[in-house]
Order: C-alpha cells, then sequence, then structure tokens
C-alpha cells in the first residue's frame, strides 16, 4: 500500500528526449545574429594603437570598425589580403636588403658577458612553409634560394615518419645499416667515444620557442683540469609574424630630437627594405641591438583567443550545413539565414588570410637605438584608402615617400602601388560575391511586394556599386595623374626639341664660381647694370659695403640650381620615353614641378635678365661653348618661353585634371551614402521579413539537433 502511495507522488522520469521538431522565430534569430557578431568582431585585426591613447579610444575605434565590417566587410577581407602580400613580400626585401649590403645591417649580433659566461645573440630569416607556392599565389616574386623555410609542426613529421616506417619493407629489419638509421644504438659507440667525454662535454639547449628562437649552450674544456668559458648563443628568426608585427606598428624607434620629451614613431616594415635608409652608422650597425623579440613574446601580446574564434568557426560550419540541408530537403529559408552565410563566408577568407597577423596587440616594443633616415628611392606601398578615393593628386604625391613619423599606423593604410591597385579588384570581386549571395533570396517569399523590390535593388547596389565606384575613382586618378602628365610632357618635348644639338652646358647654372663670393659681391653683381658686370673679379670692399638688403636672395640662389634641374629631367624624359612609358610617367611629374618652379621664380624682378646675362658671357665667351642658333636669343629664355607656351597650349589638360580632383571626392561620398544605405536596407529586411515566413521556415531537421551551436 506504502509502495503504491510512493509511486503516486514521485514525478515520472525520462531519459534522453529529443528536441522540438520546429524552432522559435527568437531562436533563430539569436542564431544568427550571434553568428554574424562572430563574425565581424573577432576577425578584426587592427593595428597597435598609440602609445599614449587610453582605453575608451581603443574601444571606439574598434567598434567603428565593426561597423565598418558590418556594411563593407569586402574591405576588410581585401585589406588581410593585401597585408598579407605586403607582410611577405617586406619579409623578401628585407632579407635581400641585409643580403646585398654583406652586412648584418639592422639584424645586428652582440654579445651579453656576465660571470663567466658569454651570450651571443643573432638573427636570421625564416620564411613560412612552402614559401615560393604561396609567393606564387600571391603573385609575388618568391625568395631567392637557398632560404631558410619553416619546418613541417612535428606532430606531422611524426605522422610522415609512421607513415614511412610502416611503409619499409620486413626484409630490411635484419639489416645493420638499416637498424642504425632507424635509431637504434650502436654497441661500440660508447667504446669509441668514452674517453673524448672524459675530456670535453658538450651540452645543447633548445629554447622552447623553436619557431622564432634556437639557443644553444655549449661548455668545453681545454683541459680536463680547466674548463673554458662558457658560451650561449640564440638566434632569433625574422619571421612573416615579426613582419607583420612590425608593418602593424609593433616597434617604435626614438626620433633624433631636440625635444625635451622623447618622440617615438614606428618602425614600420618598408622601413628595413631598400626602399629606405637610416642615416648614421650607429642606427644602421644596431638598429635591432638587444631586440629580443620572439614569436612567444609577440602571441602573449596578441589577444587572437582561438577558443573564441573556434566556436566562431563551429558557428559558422553549423549555419551552413543548416541551410545546405534545408535547401536539400526543400524546405524554405529566411533572408537572415542568406545574410548571415554572406557574413560567414568573408569571414572565413578573413580569418585564413589573417592566418599569420597578430590581433589586438596593446602596446608597442620600442627600440633602443635613436635613428633618422630618410626615402631614396620615391617608392612606398602603402597609403590611406580615403586619400586614394577623395584626392587623387595628393595621393599621387604621398606614394612617393615611406611614412616614417607615424605614431601609429592608421588602419585604413594599404597596399596601393600603381595606377591600379590590387585592393580595389579585390574589392570589386568580393563585392560581387558578397552581394551575389544576397541575389539567392531573389524569389523568397516577402511580406510585400514593396519590400521584395526593396531587397532586389539593394542587392543589386551592394553586389555592383563598390565595383562601379572603384572603376570610375581608377579613370579619374589616370587621368589626374598620369594621362595628363604624359600629355603636357609630351606636347613639351615636342616644343623642347631645338635644344636637342645644344651642349651639356647646365652645370655653369648649377654651381657657378662666383657664387663662392661674399654675399654683399654677389649683390652687388646682381644691381649692377646690363652688360657692365665683371663675371671675374670681386669688387673691393669699398664698393659693395652697404648694399640694400636683397629680397630675392632665395630666388636669386634657386633659379640656377632649377634651371639645371629641369634640363636635366628634360635630357631624362628623352631616355625614358625610348625605354618604357611606366619610366615616363615616373620622371613627367618630377619634370613638370621643375618647370613650374622655374617660371615662378623667374617672375622676380631682374633675375630672368640676370641669368641671360650670365649665359651670354660666363657660359658663351668665357668657356665658349659653341650653342646653336634658337628662336630665342638665349637657353634662360627660350626654356621659359616654351614652358610658359606650353603650360598654355595645355590649359584644356589642367581644366580636366581640376574637374577630376573635384569630382573624384563627389563620387565617392555620393556612392558611399548610396551603397550604405543600401546596407542598411537590407539589414532592416532581414528583420521585418521575419513577420511573415512561411511555415516551413520553423521546422527543424532532425539529425542537425545532434551537432552543437548558440542558439
Amino acid at each position: 500500500m506504502a509502495t503504491q502511495t510512493l509511486n503516486a507522488s514521485t514525478p515520472g522520469l525520462v531519459g534522453w528526449t529529443a528536441g522540438p521538431e520546429t524552432r522559435g522565430t527568437l531562436t533563430l534569430v539569436w542564431s544568427c545574429v550571434i553568428t554574424i557578431f562572430a563574425c565581424t568582431w573577432t576577425v578584426l585585426h587592427l593595428n597597435v594603437p598609440g602609445r599614449t591613447e587610453g582605453a575608451m579610444a581603443i574601444t571606439l575605434r574598434k567598434m567603428k570598425w565593426m561597423a565598418i565590417n558590418v556594411l563593407f566587410p569586402e574591405f576588410i577581407f581585401a585589406k588581410a589580403v593585401c597585408d598579407l602580400r605586403l607582410a611577405l613580400e617586406e619579409l623578401r626585401e628585407f632579407d635581400v636588403n641585409v643580403t646585398q649590403k654583406k652586412t648584418r645591417l639592422q639584424l645586428c649580433e652582440w654579445t651579453v658577458s656576465y660571470k663567466g659566461v658569454s651570450h651571443e645573440w643573432s638573427w636570421e630569416f625564416e620564411y613560412p612553409l612552402w614559401a615560393r607556392g604561396l609567393y606564387g599565389l600571391l603573385g609575388l616574386t618568391p625568395p631567392e634560394p637557398p632560404f631558410n623555410e619553416k619546418p613541417l609542426p612535428q606532430w606531422i613529421s611524426r605522422i610522415f615518419s609512421l607513415i614511412s616506417s610502416n611503409a619499409k619493407s620486413p626484409e630490411n629489419s635484419n639489416d645493420p645499416e638499416a637498424q642504425h638509421s632507424n635509431g637504434q644504438k650502436d654497441p661500440h659507440a660508447n667504446r669509441a667515444t668514452s674517453s673524448y667525454n672524459q675530456q670535453e662535454i658538450a651540452k645543447v639547449s633548445k629554447d622552447p620557442d623553436a619557431l622564432s628562437s634556437r639557443t644553444q649552450e655549449v661548455r668545453l674544456s681545454q683541459t680536463p683540469q680547466k674548463a673554458s668559458r662558457a658560451k650561449l648563443r640564440t638566434v632569433q628568426k625574422w619571421t612573416v609574424v615579426r613582419s607583420y608585427y612590425a608593418q602593424m606598428g609593433g616597434l617604435l624607434y626614438q626620433s633624433r630630437s631636440s625635444n625635451p620629451s622623447p618622440l617615438y614613431h614606428s618602425c614600420t616594415a618598408s622601413m628595413l627594405t631598400q626602399r629606405y635608409s637610416f642615416v648614421g652608422e650607429e642606427c644602421e650597425k644596431h638598429l635591432f641591438r638587444h631586440l629580443i623579440l620572439s614569436e612567444r613574446d609577440i602571441r602573449d601580446k596578441s589577444k587572437a583567443d582561438w577558443v573564441l574564434k573556434g566556436i566562431a568557426v563551429a558557428q559558422v560550419a553549423w549555419l551552413i550545413l543548416s541551410v545546405i540541408v534545408r535547401s536539400i530537403m526543400h524546405l524554405p529559408i529566411t533572408q537572415l539565414e542568406i545574410a548571415t552565410i554572406s557574413f560567414a563566408a568573408m569571414a572565413i577568407l578573413s580569418y585564413a588570410a589573417n592566418w599569420w597577423k597578430p590581433k589586438d596587440i596593446s602596446q608597442a616594443t620600442i627600440l633602443e637605438t635613436p635613428a633618422f633616415g630618410h626615402t631614396p628611392k620615391e617608392q612606398a606601398y602603402t597609403q590611406s584608402l580615403k586619400l586614394r578615393l577623395l584626392s587623387p593628386t595628393e595621393a599621387a604625391e604621398s606614394i612617393k615617400h615611406i611614412h616614417d613619423k607615424l605614431p601609429r599606423v592608421p588602419n585604413d593604410f594599404v597596399w596601393m602601388e600603381g595606377d591600379s591597385p590590387l585592393i580595389f579588384t579585390i574589392m570589386a570581386i568580393s563585392s560581387l560575391g558578397f552581394g551575389g549571395l544576397h541575389c539567392i533570396a531573389w524569389y523568397f517569399q516577402f511580406p510585400s511586394q514593396a519590400e521584395l523590390l526593396c531587397w532586389r535593388v539593394a542587392s543589386v547596389i551592394s553586389a555592383t556599386l563598390p565595383a562601379i565606384t572603384l572603376g570610375i575613382n581608377l579613370i579619374i586618378h589616370f587621368l589626374v595623374t598620369s594621362y595628363t602628365n604624359t600629355r603636357i610632357a609630351s606636347m613639351l618635348l615636342r616644343n623642347l626639341e631645338p635644344l636637342n644639338d645644344v651642349p651639356d652646358i647646365w652645370d655653369h647654372f648649377d654651381s657657378p664660381e662666383w657664387w663662392s663670393w661674399p654675399y654683399e659681391e654677389n649683390v652687388f653683381l646682381f644691381r649692377s647694370p646690363l652688360g657692365s658686370r665683371d663675371w671675374e673679379k670681386q669688387r673691393p670692399k669699398t664698393m659693395t659695403a652697404n648694399q640694400p638688403n636683397f629680397k630675392f636672395w632665395s630666388e636669386f640662389l634657386n633659379f640656377g640650381p632649377e634651371l639645371a634641374s629641369f634640363a636635366r629631367k628634360w635630357r631624362q624624359m628623352k631616355e625614358a620615353r625610348e625605354l618604357t612609358p611606366y619610366a615616363a610617367r615616373m620622371l613627367c611629374s618630377e619634370w613638370l614641378r621643375a618647370g613650374s618652379s622655374l617660371q615662378d621664380l623667374s617672375k622676380s624682378e631682374g633675375l630672368c635678365d640676370f641669368w641671360q646675362d650670365h649665359e651670354d658671357y660666363y657660359v658663351r665667351r668665357k668657356h665658349k661653348i659653341s650653342i646653336p642658333d634658337l628662336p630665342e636669343p638665349t637657353c634662360v629664355a627660350f626654356i621659359l618661353r616654351t614652358y610658359s607656351e606650353t603650360v598654355k597650349q595645355c590649359r584644356w589638360w589642367e581644366r580636366l585634371r581640376k574637374f577630376c580632383e573635384k569630382a573624384s571626392p563627389i563620387i565617392t561620398i555620393v556612392s558611399g551614402v548610396i551603397y550604405t544605405t543600401a546596407r542598411l536596407v537590407i539589414l532592416v529586411l532581414l528583420f521585418t521579413c521575419l513577420r511573415e515566413t512561411p511555415a516551413g521556415v520553423y521546422q527543424v531537421t532532425p539529425w542537425l539537433n545532434f551537432l552543437p551551436n548558440f542558439s
């Protein structure tokens, strides 16, 4: 009786129970929203913040870039690919720079001695696994063999060793040589080396961070009674991770200045190549002196949470699998799931491109040696994307010099080399793919016809507008820089053809002998009437004293060198046009700038007449240089008149340049507003369309219940 009462009062007990065969709206929304958040937050690998920036500024910057990732994930992916190419290219260029100089420049060696121990530190280069294939895949020049390549991970090597050992023939087991090669000890080995081991002991220890450094400790003794000094050697490896680290602004150098407080600037990976030159023997040989930077140190600074990334990848994989299964079973899919798949695809590609890049490093490493340098080759790879889109002319000037005074590296600095940067192509293609995935919902059921139309228009805009805008920007940039300059240069070269037979007289303008005279005598020479100047003798101080202030002194000094510079670039332009159009475009802007400066200097009163008089006597009569007949009495007058007339003839091209310069920011801003509006419309429709969906949307495929997910 008591047993019956107990059974009646005890609640029913059950075992494993399957989940419901339907899903709710909140479950669907939460699953997709958490996936989109994971795809837009964890994929960000921002550059190192400034030394004085606070936590609020850093957080707001990351939120800003998360919003950019939600609206324009194509840029994040394209930037990741370009950053990978830049890190690999600058790793190779750094290696070439060190190798060609035949010294350990930048990657120095140093020794630290203490308590009878000598510790030698050095650097070497190490390329990623399968480097040649990776460089070829990314369209880069591979490193010259032989080069040090990162070995396979130990667990993969063990698998290969196990497979190869199992594949060996059993007959080889009785072969003594095979036994020795398989790691079996030779019984005579100890007897052969026992006497040696009693006199000399060698100890080798390896750093756990074998990927970034190798430490060997060797203790040797000259005699059994007296031991020698212990020696340690650590070889650090400059890898693609460290190239990324420098590219992100992870290395800071102290600028040489007289300020009471030190000024720190980012030592980017570009500054370690031949495109940049440090001034001074100390910073050339010891820039990395006492720098101890292992990959473990960088990983310790990095906030790359692989657990969170793993969860994000698992959630993305579950969602993709769910959508595929639903399409196979002919179950309806929501617009929200399609959009989430689009974000997931971009996130997976970005994860792959950022595989080696450190994440969320909050503090940079300071180099010990103060440094100063310049850009000997007018060629930089990186610049601001915003600058390129809004001001083509300024961008063309900015790309010539490496930015070496940055307190931090801006996050929109990307590889922007050439008239058609690769990032534009990647963004255009990825936009077509990202927007095209939204077009999968072209025939989905919408609550109203208006929402269906809005979805279709917004999807087409998000897929095509970036490619159209970037294409227009490329055309504008070409018209503003290369095309206009080339047209003006072609016309100017044609008008300057009478100078082809003129000998090289330009050194007499660059540094005339009377420049060594005192200031007062130069002023007196300039103020002397035409035809009465004595270019040979200095005047007595009684004649040159108390000269009035010479307000054109800087113009007086610069006119001759500018004229010589213009003439030299004119000869270079003629030679470059016969070589390649690219070389001509590189010199074109410099030549036209010299001509414009020369024209401005000639407006100073009496300056043009003075240099014509200098040419007439100093060049023609004193040095007896024969100059063929020209349309003007002197070369100075002919160059100035020809340049002025050419500029007037090319006013249409200048008007085109100014029009394109004004049109570029307008087109960029208008396109940005339209694209942002289209993306916001899509984001709104993702949730409003859930108010009226087919009933099958909430039906769950049974076997997916056994897969873990966050919902």
